[in-house]
């Protein structure tokens, strides 16, 4: 009968361990546009302008991390400095950063496993 707590422990752990969860979210200004973009745990990424939502895969290449569609319509690319770099379709946004007023404040995360 002990035995039963710790296997529904390890069946809660089992399943939080495959679970999609927001590694982070930040806002970017690009030129008079705002952009959100939702980093996720499996190397995927949610960009959220006006109300298109898309989601991109991370792909392999150079030194920055770099997000595309199926197509390559659609590209994200994150620099240094909060910065990122920013296509739809043809498109090409004004290099986009964080504003000054959310500098030092990222935005709540969504809950997930780890949160209390």
């Amino acid at each position: 009968m002990k035995k039963l707590p710790a296997l529904l422990l390890l069946f809660f752990l089992a399943s939080c361990a495959h679970r999609l969860e927001v590694e982070s979210i930040k806002r970017y200004q690009c030129g008079p546009q705002m952009i959100t973009v939702k980093i996720l745990n499996n190397d995927s990424a949610v960009v959220i302008v006006n109300e298109l939502k898309v989601i991109l895969n991370r792909v392999s290449g150079g030194n920055e991390p770099r997000y595309e569609d199926v197509a390559g319509q659609i590209v994200l690319t994150i620099l240094k400095n909060n910065r990122v770099e920013f296509k739809l379709d043809k498109m090409v946004y004004p290099r986009c950063h964080l504003p000054h007023y959310l500098d030092s404040q990222p935005l709540a995360e969504e809950p997930s496993c780890s949160q209390s």
